[in-house]
């Protein structure tokens, strides 16, 4: 029952969505973008750049710390992650085929 009030507000009167019932705690430990989207398995499916940005705070203070503390080791440890990040997205566009655009796809 709590957690139909949760995701509804007073004026809601739509039934809450299915994957709310199992999936709520997913959203509460931010990891729900790690959920596959196409199952209908989230909740609350906005919240994923809510865990995004949660996860990349949590990531950033020993990244922060090891610069502050280790100043070469911390500058290579962010080189190494900004070039990985960049292959990841190079590799995610040559394997979906997609291509650079001014436009949204929305």
């Amino acid at each position: 029952m709590w957690v139909s009030l949760i995701i509804k507000n007073p004026g809601d009167n739509k039934t809450p969505e299915p994957g709310c019932a199992k999936n709520w705690w997913y959203n509460f430990l931010y990891i729900n973008n790690f959920l596959d989207m196409a199952t209908g398995k989230e909740c609350m499916v906005w919240t994923w750049y809510l865990a995004n940005d949660m996860q990349f705070f949590v990531i950033s203070v020993p990244i922060i710390w090891i610069t502050f503390r280790y100043f070469l080791v911390g500058m290579i440890t962010q080189v190494v992650l900004l070039l990985a990040s960049f292959g990841a997205t190079i590799g995610l566009a040559i394997h979906y085929n997609l291509q650079p655009t001014m436009l949204s796809a929305g």
